[in-house]
């Protein structure tokens, strides 16, 4: 029985020491497995970190040439307004008038006075938050003269001229550079061109500060408040031109100019300036670790740096911290879960400011597909501003040469008129006393039959066919009249439209009056082609710009003429013309039994630059300026209407009362 017990206290002790060996060993194996897992969480982790922390670099190299070809754009629209001075009326009219001779004193020197005026209102029309872009404009001769000039109280004003950069412009485009006697500004210069020769030029400055501040101002209100820490864009001229932003108070002098020079090294080495570039060094003033990334502007020696915090994008200690954690992965399941808990918090943030990046880069992109559309707005905006002063400069000036011949004509006209009918009344005494001297010669020939002189009379007046011309001067007298009478109504017509002496504006006029005198001017258009019908009622005058009103209806009678002309018919078209009024407004309509107008493009008509007619036909802006004349500076209505019958029928409303 003792023997029994013995064993049986013997062998407890040898299964606790089992079942101790197997904890430990499962505890091993279970450590062991969770060092692994652990350590595979640890390098997935460091692997995440790398992917992120690339992909964060990257973003930054995307949102910095967002930012480039914002300012790509606004040089775009800078290049713009250049190219829209130079071309301008304004301009060309200076140089125009100076070839011919002009003086300062007769019309020189108004013209420049217009040309400082259109250079304030371009300055003044493209603020940005109050501030102008432009702070110098200028317009030089081809020999360097400056002629005219416009500048801004700045705190930098513009101290040299480079006439160099400018008399070297091309013919063919505005150029820009860094302007080399004032590396501080953007220089612009356009050609001024007349028959394909510079006669001129045009140069704006911009700062460098203004193109800066401006875009810096966007990554700002989109990032949210600026912090402490460094985080900056500069912009630099040059290789080791000009710099603008705020680095002075940031990052010293040494460190950009340290950076400038490995990023030209860098630029030489690779042999594409365009490839991305990064950059790391420490800061001389504060010892912090800093990063910079670059993005060039197309077709200029102009960089865009962004200089940040390296923590900002990367974790410097991580490696260390990592060989920390992996150091004291023994010690305890509890400090390995909280590492890998550290860095799957770590792992958030960055992907917190991943998120934080791809919102800031859908934010630029936003900015510059609105700056986009505000170019091309702006561009359309111009081009059809452009086109109808072009049209109605000429149309005034056809109006002034037409009412000059038709007064140089009406003065000579009338006194020939006078003399017709006054040479009439001779005509008429002559042939009463010729039958009083052909009586006396029949009344001598019967007394004296013999008389060789009544024979040679009788033989000579049949030679000369005198009764023929007796019979055939009163009827040249009536076609003469008539002829004069017709002259004397084109050149009244000619008067009335032009009413040069009210060009823009509005005075009391009958539109009737208006019709007719159109149809005058305009039957060489319609006389071949089809009958007009008119059917006036009695109107009231109204208070209007009649020589607009007279452009209306020549165009929308040209209009219809032509379309009836595209027929080809053998027939004669007809247009008809009837006028009404109301107690409040008058009204016209305008009927031609043309081809009509295909009901997808009614609502199109009245667009600036649409036209029906073939290439090189017509412009497309009749139509528009009838529609700004009528809708616009009346404040009435025009619209178009095409029966199923056929044809077209455009009726005009104007109120009586403006």
């Amino acid at each position: 029985m003792a023997r029994q017990e013995t064993n049986q206290f013997s062998a407890k002790p040898s299964s606790v020491i089992g079942s101790s060996w197997r904890w430990r060993w499962a505890s091993g194996i279970a450590a062991f497995l969770l060092v692994v897992f652990v350590c595979y969480l640890l390098g997935v982790t460091y692997r995440t970190q790398q992917r992120l922390q690339k992909t964060a670099m990257i973003r930054l190299q995307e949102n910095l040439e967002g930012l480039a070809q914002a300012v790509d754009y606004f040089i775009l629209e800078r290049r713009n307004d250049l190219q829209k001075l130079a071309s301008g009326n304004a301009t060309v009219a200076y140089f125009t008038n100076k070839a011919l001779g002009m003086s300062m004193e007769y019309g020189l020197k108004e013209s420049l006075n217009n040309i400082v005026r259109q250079f304030q209102h371009l300055n003044e029309s493209t603020l940005i938050k109050t501030r102008a872009n432009y702070s110098r404009l200028a317009l030089f001769s081809a020999e360097g003269e400056i002629l005219a000039e416009y500048a801004i109280v700045s705190p930098h004003p513009v101290q040299k001229l480079d006439w160099q950069t400018i008399s070297e412009t091309s013919a063919n485009a505005v150029s820009v550079s860094v302007d080399r006697a004032n590396p501080a500004f953007l220089l612009f210069t356009a050609p001024v061109l007349v028959e394909e020769r510079i006669i001129g030029f045009v140069a704006g400055w911009v700062p460098f500060d203004v193109i800066h501040d401006h875009f810096l101002e966007i990554r700002r209100s989109s990032g949210g408040q600026m912090s402490s820490s460094i985080d900056t864009i500069i912009l630099v001229a040059g290789k080791d031109g000009h710099v603008a932003g705020d680095t002075r108070e940031t990052i010293p002098d040494s460190d950009i100019q340290m950076m400038l020079v490995e990023n030209n090294r860098a630029s030489s080495l690779r042999g594409s300036p365009d490839e991305p570039w990064f950059f790391e060094w420490v800061d001389t003033g504060g010892g912090k670790i800093l990063i910079a990334v670059m993005a060039r502007l197309s077709g200029m020696d102009i960089r865009l740096f962004h200089i940040l915090e390296y923590q900002q994008i990367v974790d410097p200690h991580g490696p260390l911290k990592l060989l920390i954690t992996l150091a004291l992965v023994s010690v305890g399941v509890i400090g390995i879960f909280l590492i890998s808990v550290h860095y799957g918090a770590r792992a958030q943030v960055l992907v917190a400011r991943l998120s934080e990046s791809d919102r800031k880069q859908a934010e630029i992109t936003e900015a510059n597909e609105m700056l986009e559309q505000r170019v091309r707005e702006r561009s359309l905006e111009l081009e059809k501003i452009n086109a109808q002063m072009v049209i109605q400069e000429k149309m005034a000036s056809v109006g002034q040469l037409a009412a000059g011949v038709a007064h140089e004509l009406n003065n000579p006209l009338h006194f020939v008129s006078l003399n017709f009918v006054t040479l009439a009344e001779y005509f008429e005494d002559i042939v009463e006393m010729f039958q009083v001297y052909r009586k006396l010669a029949t009344t001598i020939q019967n007394m004296n039959p013999s008389l060789p002189e009544s024979e040679t009379v009788r033989t000579k007046e049949a030679d000369l066919r005198v009764d023929f011309i007796m019979g055939d001067i009163p009827d040249l007298f009536e076609e003469s009249s008539r002829g004069l009478d017709r002259i004397s109504r084109i050149i009244q017509s000619l008067l009335g439209f032009s009413h040069v002496d009210h060009t823009g504006e509005f005075t009391f006029f009958n539109i009737n009056s208006g019709i007719e005198d159109t149809l005058v001017l305009a039957k060489n258009e319609y006389k071949y082609i089809a009958d007009v019908t008119t059917d006036m009622g009695e109107l009231s005058e109204i208070r209007c710009m009649s020589e607009k009103l007279n452009q209306v209806f020549l165009n929308l009678i040209v209009n219809g003429a032509q379309a009836i002309g595209t027929q080809n018919r053998s027939d004669r078209g007809q247009i008809n013309i009837r006028t009404w009024q109301d107690e409040t407004d008058v009204y016209c309509e305008i009927t031609d039994d043309g081809p009509g107008i295909l009901a997808n493009i009614q609502n199109r008509i009245f667009e600036p630059f649409f036209t029906t007619k073939p290439p090189g036909r017509g412009t497309g802006l009749g139509l528009s300026i009838c529609y700004d004349i009528i809708v616009e500076k009346h404040k009435g209505t025009l619209t178009v209407n095409c029966p199923e019958s056929g044809g077209t029928v455009f009726s005009i409303r104007i109120p009586k009362n403006l």
